[in-house]
């Protein structure tokens, strides 16, 4: 939630927008979780790492709007899953 990351930034823009902040970054976390545990399964994708899961779904926001977005989760060994991305959908 950088509004200065090279990468992040246009992002940060986004959830600012949709209500998230640095601030509230664990509520962030709790609706991509959301979308990983109840959204729809859209693929897998095997890599070097481990197994890639993309999720879509809907972010509720903290201003209580539901937005379309895709998530991507990655597996690894041994390890929890761990979000590579999340982006809206069109």
């Amino acid at each position: 939630l950088s509004d200065t990351h090279p990468a992040g930034r246009s992002k940060a823009r986004l959830l600012k927008h949709l209500g998230y902040t640095r601030a509230n970054a664990k509520d962030l976390e709790t609706a991509l979780f959301e979308i990983a545990t109840n959204g729809v399964l859209w693929g897998t994708v095997s890599v070097e790492q481990g197994i890639k899961y993309i999720v879509d779904g809907n972010l509720h926001t903290t201003t209580g709007r539901k937005v379309p977005f895709r998530t991507v989760w990655i597996v690894e060994q041994d390890t929890p899953p761990r979000l590579v991305t999340a982006y809206p959908l069109k």
